[in-house]
């Protein structure tokens, strides 16, 4: 049976087989016992809208949801929320059944010197942990050097950089099956986004 994940903006769709629901933890999934809602801009869980639930099926995992942006955090915006909160879940995130999808608003092309929350060490603290980025694994390409974007920012194709991302736990990664991205001409009049859709044995 296939188990297929996909993401657009920062909605995660969850489809088994034929059948697709709506993974709405971003919305209303608990985050340390406690709504996502209220825990935006909160101390200390309010650096990053994200989720976690196991879900149970053909296999098990615990999928986390990210939204990476708050202007609010003086240690940085972006890959830094993503960075915090690896750390924040260090203890769950385990190299067996962890997938971490959605918006990282992060590339390696943006690292900054000295800085220990960059997407370079975002990518390597995980993959010590054996979760790895399921697009590179399938594409054999290296990060910073994606040939397929997931933004148009300003919804300009000369503006495009890949910011989306599903990391997976090796077990996991051993069952995909085939990772496609939207093509700007398709998916450009709903959002500076194009989706990444990923099929798992």
């Amino acid at each position: 049976m296939k188990r297929q994940l996909a993401f657009l903006l920062t909605t995660c769709l969850l489809a088994l087989g034929t059948g697709v629901a709506k993974a709405d933890i971003l919305s209303n999934g608990n985050l340390d016992s406690t709504s996502v809602s209220s825990q935006v801009g909160a101390t200390p869980s309010g650096w990053i809208a994200a989720a976690n639930r196991a879900v149970t099926g053909p296999f098990n995992f615990t999928l986390y949801a990210i939204w990476a942006n708050n202007p609010t955090d003086p240690d940085g915006q972006y890959v830094t929320q993503v960075w915090k909160a690896i750390h924040h879940y260090n203890r769950l995130l385990t190299n067996r059944e962890s997938i971490l999808i959605g918006d990282f608003n992060s590339n390696t092309i943006w690292d900054k010197p000295r800085r220990a929350g960059n997407h370079s060490t975002v990518v390597e603290h995980l993959e010590k942990k054996g979760i790895h980025s399921v697009y590179h694994r399938y594409f054999k390409q290296v990060q910073g050097k994606e040939q397929h974007p997931t933004l148009y920012m300003y919804r300009k194709k000369d503006k495009a950089y890949h910011i989306d991302y599903c990391f997976v736990s090796e077990p996991i990664a051993n069952k995909l099956k085939s990772v496609e991205v939207g093509d700007y001409d398709s998916w450009i009049k709903y959002s500076d986004h194009v989706p990444v859709i990923i099929t798992f044995d």
